[in-house]
């Protein structure tokens, strides 16, 4: 694999000035990327893309560049570039994460690792379609994300740190912020974690829609629906806060990521639609033994607290060559994948689930996004919504041939139970990791999103489902 170009220089993030940093951008792409050096900067089209809201995502073209072949005349392609948010380092190890993407690049996971900058790097531009919330709780989907889930926790690597997950209010000098009641919220939900014996695994840590692609042909228009093919194969992207972590952790934030940024909340998967994901999850197994814990020093022995999505330093990847990836995943390659074969393809053998050609809207909104002042009026109005909800996904998932009631053929229903238990219970975990992550952004990030906001609405979700989540963990899960 060839190794990155690496730059010290540092893109300036200023609002009023985003010409200078536009300059910087092609400036790099000059001087770090292969045959770029002789291209004019006014010949480079910088775009901005639609994405997350920790970074800057733009899109630079070279001159001359034709979809159809994918590259220029001099052979080439456009690339991503990606300007960390500010003070995101206190949350992730940029060193650690250059290490983990390209061990990741090798086994099939995330896009092509180009160039490294001060405060940023250079990707592969793949052309394609990325998911929406309702995309990924519609039944198209949901049995090729548990898949590729799957593979993704199957990667071995000796795992250390994942049990810091939310040791990260430790690293919080904030005013107005009542920190010690925080603590003592995550303190109490560690300690349920911890009985819980989720395994650790490697962990994506933030799969939300925006995360997941369907890779495209290079001259399809991705913003035109009826030149988009579903089935093309699906692609995880933006690894920066994943790490060996609890299998829970990253379940049950998935699910959380039904919600979207407007925190919709009655999207969040019901029995029938966490029983269709486990049952794939769970039979496209590969057998593999998940990683074990490590022993960690806790924070109370004169340690500094660190997190998991930096604390964690990978061992190198071992090549996985019993793994089953889609030909063309990674769009550095020039193997064509084969976007003609059916979805079923990744499905194993006996899957409940007959595929459409078009992804369904699953799960509407039901009732108004709850604001952070609206803690109690978050219980209140839920109710009725969310079991609106769960009967729409029954009859949406029994329409596609699944039945909660039905044990799939190999996988217990003690087994779909339990998982159901502690994702839930981690999704808990997930509420207050990232209802503690929008504080520091709200202090430091010059991205235009209320995150103050946001935070409130995870912390609302989180107390709401406390009681539920809590009670089905110790029942099923045996937790005293």
């Amino acid at each position: 694999m060839e190794k990155p170009g690496v730059s010290p220089e540092f893109v300036a993030l200023d609002a009023t000035r985003p010409d200078v940093g536009e300059c910087q951008i092609k400036r790099l792409c000059m001087n770090l990327l292969p045959g770029w050096t002789s291209l004019e900067p006014s010949s480079l089209q910088v775009e901005k893309m639609s994405g997350g809201i920790s970074n800057l995502l733009v899109k630079v073209t070279p001159p001359g560049f034709v979809a159809a072949s994918n590259r220029n005349e001099q052979g080439l392609r456009p690339v991503a570039v990606k300007v960390f948010g500010d003070k995101t380092e206190l949350l992730i190890d940029r060193d650690k994460e250059l290490e983990m993407l390209l061990h990741l690049n090798r086994v099939g996971f995330g896009a092509k690792v180009m160039a490294v900058f001060g405060n940023g790097r250079i990707e592969e531009f793949m052309n394609a379609y990325t998911l929406t919330p309702e995309d990924m709780a519609s039944p198209l989907f949901i049995p090729r994300i548990a898949q590729r889930l799957r593979q993704l926790h199957e990667i071995r690597m000796e795992c250390q740190g994942g049990q810091q997950t939310l040791a990260v209010w430790h690293h919080l000098q904030l005013d107005d912020v009542d920190l010690e009641g925080m603590a003592a919220e995550v303190n109490e939900l560690q300690r349920m974690c911890a009985a819980a014996a989720s395994p650790v695994v490697f962990s994506h840590n933030d799969l939300l829609s925006g995360n997941i692609l369907v890779l495209q042909e290079p001259h399809v228009n991705v913003h035109d629906s009826s030149q988009v093919d579903l089935r093309g194969p699906l692609q995880f992207i933006d690894f920066e806060y994943s790490a060996p972590s609890y299998r829970g952790f990253d379940l049950g934030n998935h699910f959380n990521e039904y919600a979207g940024f407007d925190c919709d909340y009655s999207r969040y998967p019901g029995p029938e639609a966490q029983a269709l994901f486990f049952w794939h999850y769970t039979a496209s197994g590969l057998s593999a033994t998940p990683c074990q814990p490590q022993p960690q020093p806790q924070a109370g022995d004169g340690a500094k607290p660190h997190i998991s999505a930096s604390s964690a330093s990978p061992t190198p990847l071992p090549q996985q060559p019993e793994l089953q990836l889609e030909a063309g995943a990674m769009a550095g390659d020039d193997a064509k994948p084969d976007y003609g074969s059916k979805c079923s393809r990744d499905s194993p053998a006996g899957c409940p689930l007959e595929c459409s050609s078009t992804a369904a809207a699953v799960l509407a909104p039901l009732y108004p996004s709850v604001k952070s002042d609206g803690l109690v009026k978050a219980g209140q109005e839920n109710g009725h919504g969310q079991q609106q909800q769960q009967q729409q996904q029954q009859q949406l998932l029994q329409g596609a041939g699944h039945q909660h009631n039905q044990e799939p053929e190999g996988v217990s229903q003690d087994t779909l139970d339990r998982l159901s238990a502690e994702a839930n219970l981690f999704a808990l975990a997930s509420h207050a990791y990232w209802g503690i992550w929008a504080l520091i952004q709200a202090r430091y990030s010059p991205i235009n999103f209320d995150y103050l906001e946001y935070s409130g609405l995870r912390w609302a979700e989180y107390h709401r489902r406390k009681y539920q989540f809590m009670t089905d963990a110790r029942r099923v899960l045996g937790i005293s």
